[in-house]
């Protein structure tokens, strides 16, 4: 009779704390996989929108030396699924002169400079793709 008690295998008890650390193990692996996920989309979007900032910049860098001068300018845009609204407000303007911009001035019988109007221009950026928004600040120089 004692060998029969010997190879009776498992008891209930041992079966359900095994079941339970089993479980527990997929938990905590399932909660660690669902992070890396998250923070794997998080960070594919942060990508997606730092990639298209030059894009962004050359878009309003163009927008600004079409448009007639104002104190501050809010403007949008699309580009690549990627939204984009921007503030430019003017901090500074100078005339520059250049030795070699040259023209010959009838009245005064001689080369004179010609001056350029430049702008410095401080622009805030705001992206956003799906939920994920950023925000840049830059300084642009137009003339």
């Amino acid at each position: 009779m004692n060998e029969m008690k010997a190879n009776r295998g498992f008891t209930l008890i041992e079966v359900l704390v095994a079941s339970l650390i089993l479980f527990l193990a997929i938990t905590a692996l399932m909660t660690i996989y669902q992070g890396a996920i998250y923070s794997a989309t998080k960070s594919s979007l942060s990508i997606a929108l730092i990639e298209h900032v030059d894009e962004v910049k050359s878009q309003i860098n163009q927008e600004l030396f079409n448009r007639e001068l104002q104190e501050e300018i809010i403007a949008a845009g699309y580009l690549h699924e990627i939204k984009f609204d921007w503030t430019a407000k003017l901090v500074a303007k100078a005339r520059s002169y250049h030795p070699d911009n040259k023209s010959f001035d009838s009245a005064l019988g001689e080369n004179v400079s010609e001056s350029t109007e430049v702008y410095l221009w401080e622009i805030t950026v705001n992206m956003s793709k799906e939920d994920k928004v950023r925000e840049f600040s830059y300084w642009e120089m137009t003339w």
